[in-house]
């Protein structure tokens, strides 16, 4: 699904450069902490660790971001599908 999900992102947004990694949750959330990702998708989202998550399908496939104000000085897009 999130194939498709990047290819609408992509084809709305053309000057996004998009890269997917395959990683485990625990590297997903350093890499998010340490600001080398802007976006990880996720199926558990940790409740204890500083992330905002957004669920957006039904089979619990989560958008995780950095905690705000990751938000703050930067501008961002809402995908709607």
């Amino acid at each position: 699904m999130v194939p498709y999900l990047l290819r609408a992102y992509t084809s709305r947004n053309p000057n996004a450069a998009v890269k997917v990694s395959v990683m485990n949750r625990a590297a997903a959330i350093e890499r998010l902490n340490e600001n080398r990702d802007e976006l990880a998708i996720m199926g558990m989202v940790p409740n204890d660790k500083p992330t905002f998550s957004i669920p957006f399908l039904n089979n619990e496939l989560i958008a995780v971001v950095p905690k705000p104000p990751y938000f703050k000085n930067t501008r961002h897009h809402v995908m709607r599908f």
